[in-house]
């Protein structure tokens, strides 16, 4: 699930409700007069002493309900793990139902997905999302006939929100809060990209409330499996609706992707299927991504537990030719996100790929042949992708130097596939390009900022355990840092979450690149100053082909690619990225609309835009 626009509703609370239960069957009983007669006694004394015990509790309960936090506060409502009953008391289908009736889970205007402008920047009054922008499934039910369903935009194109919802009475929904990652942590968090749970609570029809206690664990996925020595892990806990079932498997589908996946069942752990799907079949490698799915409708996003990968940590390698380096090397990675997929090369075998050295855990490097396609096809990217964070010693190679210096190296998984690795600091291979993070308290404040990114360059420097601790900010937008002045905080690297998958924009002509972006920028909520910091620095980046596609990542798709944690929490958080592309001819795709957001309180704006420097980009 995607998040909304982050807004501060402190006065919103959400309602404590019952764990869903399936209806039981009532019995019926005669009662004679006396046993009423004492009944209705018995009742008398229990209402007597009742009111005395609530009246004491209600004025107990409204001196602890002025000082906790709502969300805070229903943290404490979450149960233990559910009994087997709850989690045998679950059907999913075969393949999602679509819903043809509006089931009107929003109030209108849909104000928690916040107001939008058009393509020009203009009109910017109107609601993001209307009813007829949202769809409803039906992916299941409990054995007392209680329908489950999921509500998503997916197929609207921007990358996406869903929201798991089940009918506990006829025309009642609950929606439960624990089989959702991301409102499940926002009960235990009160950072940025959390607040906004109050503002979905406040737009829910009111036949339509959040539940804290029922979870549907069928739905969940295994943190870690094991397929026959196939380590994967899952970075992202919530499931996915696959609204086409098998077809639409994967979430990095790129907009101009038409044709059906390319996928193989590679094996079964916990009830769920996992699956090898072919994201990319080029003329030198392949990209593949692995996903576990419940039955055809539910699907979750898993990594290889590839111990080669360390980024910018040591590998310490045992070489038997070539450069003694210790360097880290990276999986070749789509946009800025964590890298689900890998690359594998073709053309390789044991004969053209002989052992290069092994690792301290006894894993065996293969070297890739230079005389293949994809050894040259990596070293121009090497050489292009070069730039001032480049290591001199390590800038210019030969391609004997590039292998020599053990620039890239293969691995072998347990699927018997040979997998690829980068050295990390000669390759970029894509990433979150320059996002800059703009600070504007109230008053002088002491304020603290964590990226959830593997940050790669900085500016301050940036503590990876820490982040940036102790900045002193100005209602200015000013700031100092460990004796220094800055007027952001500036990062560059990979963020942990997931790369969206690009399917809406604006395609322009070259000679208007520049004015679109400022009108794009102005519809989002940035200034003069930050729209001219943008452009001083992406400017000079941007393709010079005919054409070039303008497509923005939203606050809550950065709030799930690179989460922010600030101390104190801002009112207001604002956030963009750019994703571009040169074209030599127009393509039509969606339009893009945007949230302007009222700039209330302490306000928090980041920019930032797609480095493209791989063609392993997936």
């Amino acid at each position: 699930m995607v998040e909304p626009t982050p807004r501060s509703n402190p006065d919103t609370k959400l309602p404590d409700l019952p764990e869903l239960i399936p209806p039981k069957k009532q019995r019926k009983f005669k009662f004679s007069k006396k046993m009423m007669l004492t009944g209705a006694l018995c009742l008398v004394l229990l209402l007597s002493g009742g009111f005395l015990i609530w009246h004491r509790s209600e004025k107990s309960s409204n001196s602890i309900a002025q000082t906790v936090n709502p969300v805070t506060k229903l943290s404490t409502n979450v149960k233990t793990t559910p009994s087997l009953a709850e989690q045998a008391a679950i059907e999913i289908y075969d393949v999602a139902q679509f819903q043809s009736k509006d089931m009107a889970m929003f109030k209108s205007p849909i104000t928690v997905f916040g107001t939008s402008c058009d393509s020009s920047g203009k009109n910017c009054d109107k609601p993001a999302y209307t009813a007829a922008d949202l769809d409803y499934y039906k992916i299941g039910q409990t054995t007392a006939s209680q329908g489950i369903f999921v509500m998503t935009n997916r197929d609207k194109g921007d990358g996406g929100r869903q929201y798991l919802f089940i009918e506990d009475t006829p025309g009642h929904y609950v929606i439960p809060v624990k089989s959702d990652a991301s409102l499940s942590s926002s009960l235990q968090n009160n950072t940025s990209q959390y607040s906004w749970i109050n503002d979905l609570a406040a737009a829910l029809s009111p036949n339509y409330q959040l539940d804290t206690k029922t979870s549907l664990p069928v739905l969940s996925f295994p943190t870690f499996v094991n397929l026959n020595g196939l380590h994967l892990n899952i970075p992202f806990q919530s499931g996915m609706l696959l609204p086409h079932g098998l077809a639409s498997l994967g979430i990095f589908t790129p907009y101009a992707n038409t044709t059906l996946p390319i996928m193989k069942k590679i094996g079964s752990s916990d009830g769920k299927d996992f699956y090898q799907v072919t994201h990319r079949d080029a003329a030198n490698y392949k990209v593949v991504e692995i996903y576990g799915t419940v039955k055809s409708t539910w699907q979750a996003a898993y990594k290889i537990d590839d111990p080669i990968v360390t980024n910018s940590e040591p590998l310490p390698v045992d070489w038997q030719s070539g450069d003694d380096t210790n360097a880290g090397y990276s999986a070749p990675v789509t946009g800025c996100g964590s890298p689900y997929g890998y690359v594998i090369p073709k053309g390789v075998t044991a004969t053209n790929a002989p052992v290069i050295g092994t690792t301290k855990d006894g894993q065996p490097l293969y070297q890739l042949s230079p005389s293949s396609g994809l050894f040259d096809e990596l070293y121009r990217d090497y050489y292009d992708a070069q730039s001032e964070f480049t290591p001199a010693s390590l800038r210019d190679l030969t391609k004997e130097q590039f292998q020599s210096a053990h620039a890239v190296v293969l691995s072998k998984n347990a699927l018997g596939e040979y997998m690829v690795h980068e050295r990390s600091d000669m390759f970029i291979g894509g990433g979150c390009g320059k996002p800059v993070v703009y600070l504007y308290p109230t008053k002088k404040t002491d304020v603290s900022v964590k990226v959830d990114a593997d940050v790669k360059i900085s500016v301050p420097h940036y503590d990876s355990r820490t982040g940036w601790q102790h900045v002193t900010a100005y209602p200015s937008g000013a700031l100092t840092y460990q004796g220094a002045a800055y007027d952001s905080l500036f990062w560059e690297g990979f963020g942990h979450g997931p790369y969206p998958p690009i399917s809406k924009g604006t395609v322009v002509g070259q000679k208007d690149v520049v004015a679109t972006i400022k009108r794009q920028l102005y519809a989002q909520g940035f200034n003069a100053k930050e729209t001219a910091d943008f452009l001083a620095y992406w400017q000079p980046k941007l393709p010079k082909t005919p054409y070039v596609r303008l497509s923005w990542l939203t606050t809550g798709q950065m709030n799930i690619l690179a989460p922010l944690t600030i101390t104190p929490q801002p009112t207001t958080v604002i956030r963009t990225f750019l994703d571009f592309e040169g074209l030599q001819t127009p393509v039509s795709l969606p339009a893009q609309s945007f949230t302007r957001p009222d700039r209330n309180g302490f306000t928090v704006v980041e920019w930032g835009g797609l480095l493209h420097d791989s063609s392993l980009q997936r």
